[in-house]
């Protein structure tokens, strides 16, 4: 996923819709209305990740990391008008994997990535492609390594038109070993791509991003293997270290690391990761964390730390991307909770103390993390998807959201405006029942708008049976369009066995899709996966049989975590509140409060009662 501003704040954003279909799309800064659409025609793929830019001439450039049907991997990269969306080149390249692209002065781009050399082995990959036509000028490849860790991840331009590129890179004496690779950051030569540095930092580790001060110096961040989360300073002209954090921030076992890096006109530097949550010391908890450091020194002048809401292991906390808006604050986006658990969370926050200054979730129902961007005015864009839409990273779906600048709260939304937009008398979330969120984009949506939108001869919620709720946005949902939407031969409520209800957004949720959504059971669908209590479960890891202590009391799932554990043993006590393993809370169920069936059933003949015995006094 991938998010961009236009100049005058529509917004560009690339992603998946649907399981085949790869998107880059313009919605109006307005009302986020899709504008264009260019779906990337050829073989059937999905993208595993997606950098935009625009050129030195306000064209859109993408770099594409496609998934094909068949397994391999195809690499792309396009031009388009960002106007009309037409495009005007593309060059693909077979077996690439592209994590990011830059351009320089004169239109011409390079992409960075791997590229698979056989099963399990790649070189790494930077391609510079002309502007004018796509054709390949040339391309770096360093020998081969494992494409976890020997791989480019992040490029940027330097001022007289040379790259840099970082990432991780195999050590070549020990390509054997999969721990091996170092942190490193290589200035290549804009006419052919000739090395003229290599500067590797540590025994281990990899860069995650990187970015260019006001001197033209490099500011890399990413992961240690030993010193954890680190970022470092290298001088343009030779790579030299000029400065680095300190080689461990917090307790050197728990996992941490950087993930996006932005320099301020002073030569400051902002940085977002995974540290320590201070909220929970005696946990394997991470927080989101955002820290300020000196541009001349590294050294830390303040440190945000968005605590988890509760302790949840190393999988709590996620970090995806940072921006500086014009105000000079940051924007930070990332996830807290524990696995399918979770919530995408943004931060606005102060630059000169580090105080919060709004935090919201963008309401895109999301809670993985895609790109975050600042228009010129300071409003946000934010792309995400849900983790029950991927695996391993591959995400069917994404969402994109425009939040305002000084509260956060949806753009395109007319339910945090304060103002009743569908005229019925009630304003905004939660009070209209239009609104899912305060971000949502109308009070009127489909299913509370007056309006039989499908023709089905029924209106809005809840005459339809498409519409969930009222602020449901179709009253035609996959379950209920009377379409075979995942080709298995049946159609929609009752007959697709994937549909829980008419109102059901997919035919082929986790527990019917043919997929081992949790890669680690080795399980595959309802009935076969614990996790599933029919075909059309949405989930195949519920919160009894995650393999996580998702309420903190010191056991775990119904199993003790047997069947989520890739050793197929025990990790704790079985929690005894998970009577079976397809429930999706670990903690008690709250008993329902009410006066019973029995006496609502006698209440006519007490109210009579009542009334007689106050006639007679």
């Amino acid at each position: 996923m991938a998010v961009l501003f236009e100049p005058g704040g529509d917004v560009i954003s690339a992603g998946n819709l649907g399981t085949n279909q790869v998107v880059i799309r313009r919605h109006a800064g307005g009302d986020g209305r899709e504008l264009w659409r260019f779906a990337v025609s050829g073989t059937a793929s999905i993208v595993n990740g997606a950098s935009l830019i625009h050129d030195g001439a306000g064209d859109l450039l993408a770099a594409l990391d496609r998934l094909l049907a068949d397994g391999s991997q195809l690499g792309t990269i396009a031009k388009l008008d960002p106007l009309t969306g037409s495009e005007m080149w593309r060059l693909e390249i077979p077996g690439a994997r592209l994590y990011a692209i830059a351009a320089d002065a004169s239109g011409d781009a390079v992409a960075v990535g791997l590229i698979e050399i056989a099963e399990y082995w790649h070189d790494t990959l930077v391609v510079k492609v002309s502007g004018e036509t796509g054709a390949e000028l040339w391309r770096e490849q360093r020998s081969g390594g494992h494409p976890d860790h020997h791989a480019f991840y992040s490029v940027a331009t330097a001022s007289n038109g040379d790259f840099f590129v970082a990432g991780s890179l195999a050590k070549p004496r020990l390509y054997h070993n999969p721990g091996d690779y170092g942190f490193s950051v290589l200035r290549l030569r804009a006419s052919d791509g000739a090395e003229l540095w290599w500067q590797e930092i540590g025994d281990y580790g990899q860069v995650e991003d990187i970015a260019i001060d006001p001197n033209g110096d490099v500011v890399a961040v990413g992961d240690d293997l030993r010193s954890e989360f680190l970022a470092v300073s290298l001088r343009a002209s030779d790579g030299a270290l000029l400065w680095s954090t300190p080689t461990s921030l917090d307790d050197p076992q728990r996992f941490e690391g950087a993930a996006a890096v932005a320099v301020d006109p002073a030569g400051d530097v902002f940085v977002v990761g995974a540290l320590d949550d201070p909220a929970w010391p005696d946990t394997p908890t991470t927080a989101v964390t955002t820290l300020k450091l000196a541009g001349s020194t590294g050294s830390i002048l303040w440190r945000h730390d968005a605590s988890n809401p509760a302790s949840g292991g190393q999988n709590c906390c996620r970090t995806r991307d940072i921006a500086l808006g014009p105000d000079g604050n940051p924007v930070v986006i990332g996830i807290l909770g524990i696995y399918f658990n979770r919530d995408i969370v943004a931060l606005k926050l102060s630059a000169d103390t580090g105080a919060e200054l709004w935090r919201t979730d963008p309401g895109t129902g999301q809670d993985l993390i895609g790109q975050v961007a600042i228009a010129e005015d300071g409003s946000v864009a934010v792309a995400s998807s849900r983790s029950q839409d991927c695996l391993n990273g591959l995400c069917r779906t994404y969402t994109v959201a425009k939040l305002r600048r000084q509260s956060g709260l949806g753009f395109f939304s007319g339910c945090g405006d304060e103002v009743d937009n569908d005229g019925d008398g009630v304003v905004d979330h939660p009070e209209d029942l239009g609104c899912a969120s305060a971000s949502s984009p109308l009070e009127d949506p489909a299913c509370q708008d007056g309006t039989d939108n499908d023709g089905d001869g029924r209106i809005d919620h809840p005459g339809d049976l498409g519409c969930a709720q009222p602020s449901s946005d179709t009253e035609s949902p996959a379950c209920q369009d009377g379409i075979d939407n995942d080709g298995d031969g049946l159609a929609d409520y009752p007959e697709d066995l994937g549909c829980a209800r008419p109102s059901s957004d997919t035919e082929s949720p986790d527990c019917q899709d043919g997929i081992d959504n949790d890669y680690w059971d080795g399980l595959i669908d309802y009935p076969e996966d614990p996790g599933c209590a029919s075909p059309s479960g949405d989930t195949e890891s519920p919160a009894c049989q995650d393999g996580w202590d998702n309420d903190g009391d010191g056991t775990i799932d119904f199993d003790g975590g047997v069947s989520a554990n890739l050793g197929w043993v025990p990790i704790a006590p079985p929690d005894p509140n998970c009577a079976r393993p397809y429930q999706n809370r670990e903690d008690a169920a709250p008993r329902r409060c009410g006066i019973g069936v029995e006496l609502v059933a006698a209440l006519p003949l007490l109210i009579g009662l009542r009334a007689r015995l106050r006639r007679r006094s």
